[in-house]
């Protein structure tokens, strides 16, 4: 077969063959990475309150956060290391069901806030 191109033409035309499809590879991976990020947002969306309307126990705020109570909890680092604990004591208030809840946190380096 007769090479038109000579030797030097030849390995410019695989050049750029390879060159093309080095860019349709990428326009491909830009075109799946946006499909998985799409995808991934589809997979945040909030979810419909009614899907538990019918759920029991009822879950009532007036009852649920009535009166005083305590909780406990702990902030992590980055590394997952606690860094400090903390109690918070919590009143409750309901008002023409408007609720008021005053937490008084007691931090485990003696902070309080």
């Amino acid at each position: 077969m007769n090479n038109a191109l000579g030797p030097a033409g030849t390995r410019a035309l695989h050049a750029s063959v390879a060159t093309l499809s080095l860019y349709v590879t990428e326009i491909k991976m830009k075109h799946l990475c946006l499909l998985v990020l799409t995808l991934s947002f589809w997979s945040c969306a909030s979810q419909n309150i009614q899907n538990y309307a019918g759920e029991k126990p009822q879950l009532l705020l007036e009852e649920f956060f009535n009166g005083e109570f305590k909780a406990y909890g702990l902030v992590q680092n980055r590394s997952g290391e606690v860094t400090r604990r903390f109690v918070v004591n919590l009143r409750t208030q309901w008002k023409n069901n408007v609720g008021t809840l005053q937490e008084d946190f007691v931090w485990s380096d003696g902070e309080k806030s």
